[in-house]
C-alpha cells in the first residue's frame, strides 16, 4: 500500500466473537481458556508455553487432532479492529495473528519493527 492522497473510509468492525483457526493436534473444549501461538498465529487451549497470548474462552468444543478446524472464541472483551493496508515490503501474514505491527505511513501497517512506532495488535491478515 502507500501513504494516503486522500480521504478514505474507515473500515472498522468490533467483536466480541471471532472464528480462528485451531492448531492441527490440538481440541478445543467449550469454556476452555484460547490462547493464540504467536509462532504459528493459530489458537490452541492455554498451556505452559511462553509465546502464548490469551485471548478468551472456546464458544464449542472443536476436534483438531487429525486437521486444523476452525472454532470459535469469545474473547475476554470485545475489540475494535481497523481494516489498514499491508506493507509490500515488509507483508504481515496469517503467521503474524497475536503479533504487534508497525506503522509503515498513514495507511499502512507492516511487520518491521525496526525504526517503526507501534501500530496495534494483528487480529486477523485477508488479502
Amino acid at each position: 500500500m502507500t501513504a494516503l492522497g486522500q480521504e478514505r473510509t474507515r473500515t472498522a468492525e468490533r467483536w466480541t466473537y471471532y472464528d480462528f483457526p485451531l492448531a492441527v493436534g490440538n481440541k478445543a473444549w467449550k469454556n476452555g481458556i484460547a490462547a493464540i501461538d504467536l509462532s504459528t498465529g493459530k489458537v490452541e487451549p492455554a498451556h505452559a508455553e511462553t509465546d502464548l497470548f490469551v485471548i478468551g474462552f472456546f464458544n464449542r468444543t472443536v476436534d483438531a487432532t487429525a486437521a486444523e478446524k476452525t472454532v470459535q472464541v469469545h474473547l475476554v472483551s470485545e475489540i475494535e479492529i481497523e481494516w489498514l493496508g499491508n506493507s509490500v515490503s515488509d507483508a504481515l501474514d496469517a503467521q503474524d495473528v497475536g503479533s504487534l505491527c508497525y506503522i509503515e505511513d498513514d495507511n499502512t501497517v507492516s511487520a518491521l519493527a525496526t525504526g517503526h512506532s507501534i501500530a496495534g495488535r494483528v487480529w486477523a491478515v485477508d488479502s
